[in-house]
C-alpha cells in the first residue's frame, strides 16, 4: 500500500467519524428532552449555558446542557431553532469538507517534501475557518429568527452567546 492509499484511507476515516461515533458517543452522555424529542438531549454534568449540535449519517442531535433547561420557555425555544439552523443549513458537512480537502492535500505535499506548499496551505486553512465559522453562526442566527423573536434571541445572545452576532 503507497502513500496516497494510505493517507485516503486515514482521510475517509477522519471525515466519517464526525458523523459516526461523535453523535453516538454523545447520546450516551445524554438524555432526551422529553419522549417526543430523542433529537434534543440534555447533556449529564453539564453546568455552563451552552447548546451545539452534531450531525450523524442518518440523524442529528441537539444538545444542551442540565442549566439550559432552567432558562424561560422562549429563550430555550430560541436556542434549539439556532442549533437546527446549523443542521438543516448543513453547516456540519460544509465545515468538514472546508477543512478536510485542504488537510488532506497539505498531508500529501508533505509526504512529497513539499513542506514549503503545505504551511501555507494548513494556516490559510486555519484562518479561513474562523471566518467560515463565524459566517456559519450569523446564518444559524437568521434562520432561528423564522421561529423565534427578534427579541427573544438577542437577549439570549447578549446574555449567554457571543456578542458580535448579528441578524
Amino acid at each position: 500500500m503507497n502513500y496516497f492509499e494510505l493517507i485516503s484511507i486515514a482521510l475517509a476515516f477522519i471525515l466519517l467519524l464526525p458523523f459516526t461515533l461523535v453523535p453516538w458517543m454523545l447520546k450516551k452522555k445524554s438524555y432526551p428532552i422529553d419522549y417526543y424529542h430523542d433529537q434534543i438531549r440534555v447533556l449529564k454534568g453539564y453546568s455552563q449555558i451552552n447548546a451545539f449540535s452534531v450531525r450523524g449519517i442518518r440523524s442529528h442531535l441537539i444538545l444542551i446542557s442540565e442549566s439550559t433547561l432552567n432558562l424561560d420557555y422562549n429563550e430555550l425555544q430560541a436556542i434549539i431553532a439556532h442549533e437546527e439552523g446549523h443542521i438543516k443549513l448543513n453547516h456540519h458537512v460544509k465545515m468538514t469538507l472546508v477543512m478536510g480537502i485542504p488537510i488532506y492535500t497539505s498531508l500529501l505535499l508533505i509526504i512529497k517534501g513539499e513542506v514549503f506548499f503545505a504551511i501555507p496551505i494548513l494556516l490559510i486553512t486555519l484562518l479561513g475557518q474562523k471566518v467560515i465559522s463565524r459566517r456559519f453562526e450569523l446564518e444559524a442566527d437568521r434562520y432561528a429568527l423564522k421561529t423565534t423573536s427578534r427579541d427573544e434571541l438577542a437577549s439570549v445572545i447578549s446574555r449567554y452567546g457571543e456578542r458580535r452576532s448579528s441578524f
